[in-house]
């Protein structure tokens, strides 16, 4: 009969809970070294989280080391707002918009009909028997 050894310390809560954080909400968690042990751990970036949950601009120390340009908060901001507007076809403005042939099976220089031309291989070689 064999002894399995308990585990003398509890779990770290606190990691897990960051690594969640980190799920939702991926630019505020960073890694850190601690201070006292040395190791580096994950950490919450507070004042990107509550930009991340805020509706405008949240006051807090400067950027540091992140890509940064002017006007990245209000970027973010707007990124974040809620949209209430649709895109709409303007049919005097297209052209030919009557008889354009979305997702028809013609080939393309990217490459659409290859489904298509595939398909239709496939069918000729199983018609021929082989």
């Amino acid at each position: 009969m064999t002894m399995d050894k308990l585990k003398m310390h509890s779990p770290d809560l606190s990691q897990d809970n960051i690594a969640k954080i980190r799920d939702l909400f991926p630019g505020c968690v960073t890694e850190a070294r601690d201070e006292v042990t040395g190791v580096v751990r994950l950490a919450v970036d507070f004042d990107q989280l509550r930009q991340e949950l805020s509706d405008h601009i949240v006051e807090g120390p400067q950027e540091r080391y992140r890509l940064d340009w002017p006007g990245k908060r209000e970027a973010l901001i707007a990124a974040n707002s809620p949209i209430s507007k649709t895109l709409r076809p303007a049919q005097d403005e297209s052209l030919d918009f009557d008889t354009t042939k979305n997702r028809s099976r013609a080939w393309c220089e990217w490459g659409c009909g290859n489904k298509a031309k595939t398909r239709n291989y496939r069918a000729r070689k199983k018609a021929a028997g082989s």
